[in-house]
């Protein structure tokens, strides 16, 4: 699930999602999602009758992540038996889900912390870069991802 079509944050999540999926040569599957829940569970629902065969969804935020839970639920699906799960921006729900789900830690404070220096750099007149500035997330691997069946 990448988010709202137009956002900035999509098109760069998608580009990133392309190049890795491409490089492991796989087809990228892309679906398009608000940044709810219900929005969420209404596109893996979508994904899964348009590609039976998904091992894998990921989501960009903890409530996508939970809607896919639900949608994997509706659909009669397992995690990670049946669909592994990657969510972002770890929660406290996602350390005890039966299964517990793998995450990528965001630095929100840090996040935060660049975001205000650099505003705070504008207001004095320093110069600001108009590139991406990252701060390094941390993966969290739990037990929502496991090998995809062989083939």
């Amino acid at each position: 699930m990448l988010g709202p079509r137009d956002a900035s944050t999509t098109t760069r999540r998608e580009a990133g999602y392309r190049a890795a999926v491409g490089a492991a040569g796989a087809e990228p599957l892309v679906f398009y999602t608000d940044q709810t829940g219900p929005g969420a569970r209404a596109a893996i629902r979508q994904a899964l009758h348009a590609h039976p065969g998904i091992t894998a969804a990921i989501g960009f935020n903890a409530p996508v992540t939970e809607g896919i839970l639900t949608g994997l639920r509706d659909e009669g699906l397992r995690c990670p038996q049946d669909v592994s799960l990657v969510g972002f921006t770890d929660a406290p729900w996602m350390a005890f889900y039966p299964p517990p789900i793998t995450v990528v830690r965001q630095p929100v404070e840090a996040m935060g912390e660049l975001a205000a220096q650099l505003v705070l750099d504008l207001v004095d007149g320093k110069p600001v870069t108009t590139e991406p500035h990252v701060v390094p997330g941390t993966l969290l691997h739990r037990e929502s991802v496991v090998a995809p069946p062989a083939p």
